[in-house]
């Protein structure tokens, strides 16, 4: 039997409750000189702790993360890290880890995601004072309506009890009705018997709490589930699972990504190869855009695309319908990248995907040495780096965990670096916004042309006088030599071939003659 409807479900209109708000509403984008940093207080005052995983709201206006400051609000004497949302346009900062009078919470909160409108918020705690009979001591996973100023446990069963066990990983369906997590619970739903961490989605309109790490006739996975991603209806959700038994044939004993279906109830495998073929390896982590036909992904197999050699973590994105993997951590000639890449975050649409990665080659210029956040563009093939500052200028040092938004053009992310914005001098992890319609840096000045020396040995004179100009080299002295075998032709040079010299550089050479 379903649990209570939560009070005040389904939501009022955005409109309707914050109309004055929405009138001025313009876009985010105005307010973006490029890239701006979200983890400050309402007064702009950078935090004086570190700030984490954030993640944005589809418009890109709300940012969520949590931190361990307590400078962004006023009040803020719990010595715990707090969830926060800071409004881009706005420029205030909330915290959302609070429960009934905006009390704050005597515990940890974590790991927040943020509805399309911005309007909730859900995250896992252990406080115990967040909703009233929080008893069961582990931590729950709750949803903070912002404007309602409402905290809701959505850990529960359908009755409404409480887990036996931790909850953690949350997010949203866009409009904010489903919650998927994952929980340690045994009591969430009946038949939960295989001691596993599962996946769970609770319907925040119907108070109804079913498992989704299943197969296809129900039947419960046999080895732990986790990274749960909601497709904008809620009917779809990707996760990544070790079991072995949620589809036929899954022998490459790894972490498998799957999508269920909650209207059908099938589970289908999407780590794969085009086809259906199963990769060897793990993958991790995915992300489903809102129609949940696309499904990007971070695996370390090395058989679902042609050509992956570089024995790295690679970001995939699968066509559920088209059941065709593609990879997306490549640069804009489809060049693998020479390190790892993870964390994929899918705009709903399943155009752009933006993920962190270690390699240096995936744009020109990163020569930081560090992690750096990308977006690659699955339709045009191009990657850009976001992970840099207003004027285009790369990071000091590494960032991280990225979220985009709808349109793919607000991309938030974690960074150390201290040179993203200006007076940056706390000292800790920050988290930013990049607006990736922001003008791009000029290019860097192009090196001075240099001679490189070209091989000319064994070709004839004339020939080899081309070669040479045509490598911004000069002909030196031309000496001849007694080779019969080579008459008219280059029997040795100087400098080698492959020497690097200032352009114009002089390439002496010796003829054969008779």
């Amino acid at each position: 039997m379903a649990g209570k409807k939560p009070a005040g479900w389904p939501l009022p209109p955005l409109a309707a409750v914050l109309a004055i708000a929405l009138v001025l509403l313009t876009s985010a984008s105005a307010q973006l000189p490029g890239t701006m940093r979200m983890s400050v207080s309402s007064s702009a005052a950078q935090a004086n702790g570190h700030s984490f995983a954030a993640a944005l709201s589809g418009d890109g206006r709300w940012v969520s993360f949590y931190s361990d400051a307590t400078n962004l609000v006023a009040g803020d004497t719990n010595g715990a890290r707090d969830v926060f949302v800071h409004d881009v346009q706005t420029g205030a900062t909330t915290r959302a880890s609070v429960g009934p009078g905006g009390a704050q919470a005597n515990g940890p909160s974590f790991a927040p995601a943020v509805s399309g409108n911005g309007r909730l918020v859900a995250f896992y705690s252990f406080a115990s004072n967040v909703v009233p009979g929080d008893t069961n001591g582990v931590d729950d996973v709750f949803v903070r309506d912002l404007v309602g100023g409402r905290t809701t446990r959505v850990s529960l069963d359908s009755g409404g009890a409480q887990a036996n066990g931790g909850s953690y990983s949350p997010t949203l369906s866009a409009d904010g009705r489903f919650a998927a997590f994952t929980s340690d619970a045994t009591n969430l739903v009946p038949g939960d018997s295989n001691n596993q961490r599962d996946v769970f989605v609770h319907d925040l309109q119907t108070g109804a709490t079913e498992r989704v790490s299943v197969d296809s006739a129900g039947v419960q996975g046999n080895l732990d589930s986790s990274s749960p991603s909601l497709s904008a209806d809620g009917r779809f959700v990707a996760f990544s699972s070790f079991a072995t038994n949620l589809v036929a044939d899954d022998t490459n004993d790894g972490s498998d990504v799957f999508v269920r279906d909650r209207q059908t109830g099938t589970t289908t495998r999407v780590s794969v190869y085009n086809g259906g073929i199963e990769g060897d390896g793990d993958a991790f982590r995915p992300s489903i855009s809102g129609d949940g036909r696309f499904v990007a992904f971070d695996s370390d197999m090395w058989d679902i695309v042609w050509g992956d050699t570089n024995d790295a973590f690679d970001v995939f994105v699968h066509d559920v319908q088209g059941n065709t993997t593609a990879r997306a951590s490549v640069d804009d000639t489809g060049a693998q990248a020479g390190g790892g890449s993870m964390r994929p975050s899918l705009s709903p649409d399943g155009r752009f995907v933006s993920f962190e990665s270690e390699a240096s080659n995936l744009v020109a210029g990163d020569t930081n040495g560090a992690s750096d956040v990308f977006v690659h563009d699955n339709q045009s093939g191009a990657t850009t780096r976001v992970s840099v500052d207003s004027a285009g200028a790369e990071g000091n040092n590494d960032s991280l965990r990225s979220s985009i938004s709808a349109d793919g053009r607000f991309v938030a992310f974690e960074s150390q670096a201290a040179n993203l914005v200006a007076r940056d001098s706390n000292r800790f992890t920050d988290v930013f916004v990049r607006d990736t319609t922001a003008a791009p840096a000029p290019p860097p000045p192009a090196p001075p042309a240099q001679c490189r020396v070209p091989r000319v040995i064994g070709i004839r004179l004339a020939t080899a006088r081309s070669r040479i100009r045509k490598a911004n080299c000069r002909v030196g002295r031309v000496r001849r030599a007694r080779a019969r075998r080579h008459v008219g032709r280059v029997v040795a040079q100087s400098p080698a071939a492959g020497a690097r010299l200032a352009k114009g550089a002089k390439v002496n050479l010796v003829v054969g003659r008779r």
